[in-house]
């Protein structure tokens, strides 16, 4: 089986969510697939490597990619071992696009296979 990174990509204005698998050779990993994303898609990228999981150092690094309105570029931000707990969704990033109604928290769950549960769940004050 040809190797991928699994990406889930979420609508944040209506909730609506899609997995896509990108081809290794195309992308290597959370930083220039996140940069396409962001620079093609418009995404907030949320991401690790193929590596994640392992007990080479740095590998269970978590990646944000996105664009940054202030200096009109992309950037790219990282935290330590945040991945380790990312890696155990079953993906390698998460693609948001657009902007939810009001404040609200992305909820994740992976079930028994590969599916993950996605609910976007709005703030009441």
């Amino acid at each position: 089986m040809e190797n991928t990174l699994k990406v889930l990509f979420i609508d944040a204005g209506t909730g609506y969510y899609r997995m896509k698998r990108c081809r290794v050779g195309d992308f290597f990993g959370p930083i220039d697939l996140g940069y396409h994303l962001a620079a093609n898609h418009g995404t907030f990228n949320i991401g690790t490597g193929l590596l994640a999981g392992s007990i080479l150092p740095g590998s269970n690094r978590l990646f944000f990619t996105a664009y940054s309105a202030c200096w009109h570029g992309i950037y790219v931000s990282s935290m330590g071992g945040a991945g380790l707990v990312f890696d155990n969704l079953g993906l390698n990033m998460i693609a948001i696009r657009g902007r939810a109604p009001g404040p609200s928290i992305l909820c994740l769950n992976r079930v028994p296979g590969e599916e993950v549960e996605v609910e976007l769940v709005e703030i009441v004050e």
